[in-house]
């Protein structure tokens, strides 16, 4: 529109000029004239690619000097429009060259409007500084003081742009709206509200303004603080359903102004308006909406806003958490309420708050059985806060924590501390350390078990912890081979407990194995038969199957045959897990009586049991025993050869070939005779039957005329067995005291020189052994194997077995399962004993799950659980593996059975894990409640297994982060990094904290992301 009025006087300033000259041109004139005339037409309709050559054209003519000053501004601004180089200076030159002529007046306010419309402000605003206004019509004047002011607001010039804005918004031109919105914004931003909201309401009467002023006026008087204002004008333009700029921002000043008067209920409602499809809001708004939320009673709502606030350890995070805390309760929600009020505490706002946060985190922590945690909250709330009325809870909730708790040692210790302990903490002190004694028993720590034992029977406050501890001791000094005190507390449970409890029976049990292993036999068979006929009666007869075995043995060894032989029938019958050992007494008891018949029927199914028994050996020994001890010596020789043949590792070697040169010299067969006595002597010089190997030998030498070959036989002997090489013997035994002692580093080093000092000792494979051993405690696993393989290179010695176990459990440490199943399946075939036996199976089954060969895990798993009666941790490690394989098979409602079957008996390592793979299973399913609920079981039951206790926190974290808990998830693995000790574990919830902190920042903005916005946006204008 400028360009047309410019253009208009342009062009009527011409036509005066073309008339007062025309009766002067000549033809030639009128020719360039017509060309001058072309131009300004095709300028005039912006045709400037045809103007511009014409203009160019007409200055080479001889044109009248007026009309050839107007081409030469012509065709400065043809090529301004074009954009070519140096056209402003062009359009300069022309008003330094021509300033008298009409065009030049209004050159510069062309030029400063071109640049204008291109947004160069700054060469705008530069152009119209050098414009006469007085030579501009009154129209080009408005318009030119609007647009010089534009160009300054826009260069951030706002100290010259406002005078300019305030000249023309009272006057009448078609700028003057604008003028008034630009103007009330520079006042805005002046803090001048009066004058802002004037200019703003005079810029309404532009319909162009009338979606954005709303929000302009509505920060004026937000700002102002006048809100009454406020409601007055901005409640009914929210109402309505037309069209508002920053409708969203509007709702938030009354929801401020409201949260301001504490109406929080209506605070509340424009809260949700603004917050409604926000992806981000600043912490101090949702803090803001949240609490006005929970005085509304919208406890979801509120619970909505305060996670996301409490995500950040500021003030606002504090508070937000010590809210969540409340509002959790009030749901019922222990679980989170006690996180959130746990996070609550660490913050540094009101001390009131930061004390009622603790004590309440504390007694949640007692509620869901955390009582670690409580006892470590309450502690720092009597410290922290001596005179808060809950200090009297909360001693007695510590107490409680204590007695529940599974830190007994701290927990001991702290009471311990106390001068005048109350008969309730004596109690606690009789618990406490009664559980820890049972904690250390579990562990195989017998020593230790028994100190904490003592330590709660002096304080007898409880009769039933009383008897629970004395027969715990008696257990575990049983173990210890301390049985004559054993034997003084199993009879102490037994005159002091109730008639027909279990821990009669227990004791019953535990006194009768202990008179059994002093060999007072006759004692023994009253209680094991006490023990016996009361189990018939009982629906779970625990231990029945070994007590009445030992019975029989009883019987056996005092000679009472039939008894034993009736009993050992009787397990028969029972299919008593031990009936291959049944047979084997059996047949022993025939052949005493020298009813071989049967003895060798009962013995044959020994040999013949599969899988093989581990007797095998034992009752081909007795069968060649009978045999010869009735004479047939070819049938005695064939049995001694056959397990001589099979089992060359069996520890019956030596007897065996006695038994065998025995027979070969009845036999006359003095040759075979005289190498079976020769290899009992250079094999098995320490064997128990090595002397009486050496008089055979003797004998059967001077019978066949050889004598003079007895003295090095005679000479192997005495250097195996130095009857006055004492120092030997001394020093061996001084080692193995180091050893015993556990200094197994020095032990080492002692046993490496006694080896190389005594190259030819007898003890040399013992000594081995227990240099292996040294290596394998210390966790110089390659060393440890070295040796162990050396002591079973011997091939004949008590150690081997030992040897082969070990060598598993490297290889299993190594990861090198295959070659552990190897070596376990040797130990397998070597068993003579059931412990071999079970520690074969075991290694087994543990190898072989990492092999993921599960059919087998089962197998071996079944094994172990049918044999029975040998440990309840095996028992319990035989069921989890099962449940285990059926896991790693992918069947996993099985495996849930079975890891409820392994928790139904398992209160050790064993159920610890169960526990923990029963979560995993449910988290995998997305039973994320479930899961939760097992972990706590996990955390309850299982709280001293700091492994299985970790991951089981962090799997926790796990399924908050499947819930999209964050906070939970969050306030989980910060109480796993401050309080585990398993690396391995922390590593992993590193970095789920770090996927958690990029989570938070999608969740919510910083805080002040929200002003920043507004700084940068001229219609965002609320301070916050």
């Amino acid at each position: 529109m400028l360009k047309k009025i410019l253009i208009a006087v342009v062009f009527f300033g011409c036509c005066l000029k073309f008339q007062k000259g025309m009766g002067q041109h000549t033809a030639l004139q009128g020719n360039s004239v017509q060309v001058y005339w072309e131009a300004v037409d095709h300028f005039h309709q912006k045709k400037y690619h045809a103007a511009l050559p014409l203009f160019s054209r007409f200055l080479q003519t001889d044109g009248t000097p007026t009309l050839k000053e107007n081409a030469h501004f012509y065709k400065a601004m043809t090529r301004l429009y074009l954009g070519r180089p140096h056209a402003d200076m062009a359009v300069k030159q022309f008003v330094e060259d021509y300033p008298d002529n009409p065009l030049a007046g209004t050159a510069y306010f062309e030029l400063a409007n071109y640049f204008f419309e291109k947004s160069k402000f700054k060469m705008a605003a530069l152009y119209y500084e050098n414009v006469e206004k007085a030579q501009l019509a009154r129209r080009q004047q408005m318009e030119m003081t609007f647009k010089r002011a534009y160009a300054n607001f826009n260069l951030k010039r706002f100290q010259e742009a406002l005078p300019l804005f305030n000249e023309i918004k009272d006057l009448e031109n078609e700028w003057r709206h604008d003028a008034a919105y630009y103007a009330g914004y520079i006042e805005f931003q002046n803090g001048e509200y009066q004058k802002a909201v004037k200019d703003f309401k005079q810029a309404t009467q532009n319909p162009a303004y009338g979606a954005a002023l709303p929000y302009m006026i509505s920060a004026v008087y937000f700002n102002q603080g006048d809100e009454q204002s406020l409601f007055s004008y901005a409640l009914p333009l929210l109402e309505e359903e037309k069209r508002l700029d920053n409708r969203a921002e509007m709702q938030l000043m009354l929801a401020e102004t409201y949260f301001k008067q504490r109406e929080f209920e209506k605070a509340s409602q424009w809260f949700d308006g603004y917050l409604k499809g926000k992806s981000k809001a600043s912490a101090e708004v949702l803090y803001r909406s949240a609490f006005s939320s929970l005085r509304s009673g919208k406890d979801e709502q509120a619970v909505r806003d305060f996670k996301k606030v409490a995500l950040v350890k500021d003030t606002l995070g504090y508070l937000s958490s010590y809210y969540l805390g409340q509002l959790y309760l009030k749901q019922g929600n222990k679980r989170f309420a006690q996180t959130a009020f746990n996070a609550a505490r660490q913050g540094s706002m009101s001390p009131d708050i930061a004390a009622e946060s603790t004590f309440n985190s504390g007694k949640l922590a007692f509620e869901l059985n955390n009582y670690d945690q409580a006892i470590r909250i309450f502690r720092e709330f009597q410290e922290k806060y001596p005179g808060h009325k809950g200090q009297e809870k909360a001693r007695e909730l510590l107490s409680q924590s204590y007695l529940r708790g599974r830190e007994f040692n701290k927990a001991i210790r702290e009471i311990e501390k106390v001068a005048r302990r109350s008969p309730s903490l004596r109690l606690t002190v009789q618990k406490l350390t009664y559980k820890k004694g049972i904690e250390y028993f579990n562990k195989d720590r017998y020593a230790e078990a028994l100190r904490y034992f003592d330590k709660s029977l002096a304080y007898p406050e409880s009769d039933e912890l009383q008897l629970g501890a004395r027969l715990w001791r008696a257990e575990a000094r049983s173990l210890q081979k301390e049985y004559a005190e054993s034997i003084a507390d199993y009879q102490w449970v037994l005159e002091h407990g109730l008639d027909e409890s279990p821990n009669k029976w227990k004791a019953t049990y535990g006194l009768a194995y202990a008179f059994f292993n002093t060999q007072d036999y006759a004692q023994a068979i009253a209680y094991f038969k006490s023990y016996v006929e009361a189990m018939k009666r009982q629906s779970d007869p625990m231990f029945y199957d070994d007590a009445l075995m030992r019975l029989a043995d009883c019987y056996f060894v005092q000679k009472g045959y039939q008894l034993s032989l009736d009993l050992y029938s009787q397990a028969v019958q029972e299919n008593n897990p031990d009936v291959d050992y049944a047979y084997y007494q059996i047949g022993r008891v025939h052949g005493i009586e020298e009813n071989y018949s049967d003895a060798k029927q009962y013995l044959e199914k020994v040999i013949q049991a599969v899988p093989r028994s581990n007797l095998h050996d034992a009752a081909v020994y007795e069968l060649a025993s009978f045999e010869a001890s009735r004479g047939d010596y070819g049938s005695a020789v064939n049995y001694a050869s056959s397990l001589i043949k099979e089992s060359p590792q069996s520890p019956r070697m030596a007897e065996a070939l006695e038994l065998r040169a025995n027979s070969y010299f009845s036999l006359k067969n003095f040759k075979k005779s005289t190498a079976d006595y020769a290899r009992v002597l250079t094999d098995y010089p320490q064997a128990t039957n090595a002397q009486s190997a050496l008089l055979g030998l003797q004998g059967v030498l001077k019978e066949r005329g050889k004598e003079e070959d007895f003295p090095k036989y005679l000479s192997m002997y005495k250097k195996a067995n130095p009857e006055n090489e004492q120092v030997q013997n001394i020093e061996f035994e001084t080692v193995k005291d180091l050893y015993f002692s556990q200094q197994y580093a020095k032990a080492a080093q002692r046993f490496t020189s006694y080896l190389i000092d005594y190259p030819n000792t007898p003890f040399r494979v013992e000594a081995s052994y227990y240099l292996a051993d040294c290596y394998y405690r210390s966790n110089k696993l390659e060393q440890a194997a070295e040796w162990f393989e050396k002591v079973v290179g011997h091939s004949t010695n008590r150690y081997v077995n030992r040897s082969l176990s070990r060598i598993i459990d490297i290889k299993y440490k190594q990861g090198q399962y295959q070659e552990a199943v190897d070596v376990a399946l040797t130990l397998e075939g070597n068993a003579a004993l059931k412990r071999d036996q079970l520690n074969a199976w075991t290694a087994l089954m543990r190898s072989y799950y990492f092999l993921q060969e599960y059919e087998k895990v089962s197998q071996y798993a079944q094994r172990i659980l049918e044999k029975g009666n040998v440990s309840a941790n095996a028992t319990n490690l035989a069921n989890l593996y099962k449940g285990k394989a059926e896991m790693g098979a992918g069947n996993d409602q099985e495996a849930i059975d079975q890891f409820l079957n392994t928790l139904n008996t398992a209160k050790d390592v064993n159920g610890a894990e169960a526990q923990y793979l029963l979560a995993k299973i449910f988290y995998k399913q997305k039973k994320y409640e479930q899961s939760l609920e097992t972990l706590k079981d996990l955390k309850k039951d299982f709280s001293s297994y700091d492994f299985w206790l970790s991951k089981g926190i962090l799997l926790v974290a796990k399924n908050y982060m499947g819930q999209q808990e964050w906070f939970q998830a969050k306030a989980s693995l910060q109480s796993l990094l401050e309080n585990s000790s398993v690396g391995a574990v922390k590593d992993e919830a590193r970095q789920l904290m770090e996927v958690l902190d990029a989570k938070q920042k999608e969740i919510i903005a910083e805080n002040d992301s929200t002003q920043q916005e507004a700084a940068q946006e001229p219609d965002s204008l609320i301070s916050q």
